[in-house]
């Protein structure tokens, strides 16, 4: 019972808000895709030149699509904190998973062009926690620059997968296997398998 997890009242509704805001900003942004169930629209208007059209639509996507990274950042450490996980214990699952993309480091430039897109936001208001996260991330102006963003929108690559390989960071399941919370579990399991191991004479 000593690391049962019990998750206080407003972790509780932090980790709701950010887990419902991902969840209709992925259901905003399929109802402009062809090939999703909830597609509903072109997001090409024919009151507006169609190059700005889509420019202006893969921007918000993209800025959409960072918000998510940024609110499971909050999300995992949240999770670390309600586990009241060790910095060894962290580290081990870190190792396994990679650092989250909304942690990564950027620069001055960048972020401050993004907080000013999210005080416009007005459908997908950020929480005060992301505006937090977002003003604490470490910035790196010798960052390389991205002059490949073309290749985004080849080989069925995504926003979070692009921004991985440009940070060449080491990040290998994708998501595509265990969710953190599955990690912390297993992590947690495996330790208690491990004393009860020495406790046998």
């Amino acid at each position: 019972m000593q690391r049962f997890p019990i998750a206080m009242a407003n972790d509780d509704m932090k980790l709701s808000l950010l887990a419902i805001q991902n969840r209709d900003i992925k259901k905003y942004l399929c109802s402009f895709s062809l090939i999703e169930l909830d597609y509903k629209e072109s997001p090409i208007s024919t009151s507006v030149d169609v190059i700005i059209g889509i420019s202006n639509f893969f921007n918000k996507e993209n800025s959409l699509l960072t918000q998510i990274l940024l609110n499971e950042s909050i999300i995992n450490k949240t999770v670390f904190e309600v586990y009241e996980l060790s910095e060894h214990d962290k580290q081990m699952v870190l190792d396994k998973e990679g650092i989250p993309v909304g942690d990564l480091p950027v620069s001055h430039e960048a972020k401050a062009a993004y907080k000013q897109w999210l005080m416009s936001e007005s459908e997908f208001k950020p929480t005060n926690d992301v505006l937090e996260h977002l003003e604490n991330l470490e910035e790196r102006d010798d960052l390389p620059k991205i002059t490949d963003f073309d290749t985004l929108y080849q080989n069925n690559n995504e926003w979070e997968e692009f921004c991985i390989k440009r940070n060449a960071v080491s990040y290998t399941h994708l998501r595509a296997h265990e969710t953190r919370h599955d990690l912390v579990c297993r992590l947690l399991l495996e330790k208690k398998k491990a004393k009860k191991k020495k406790k046998k004479p």
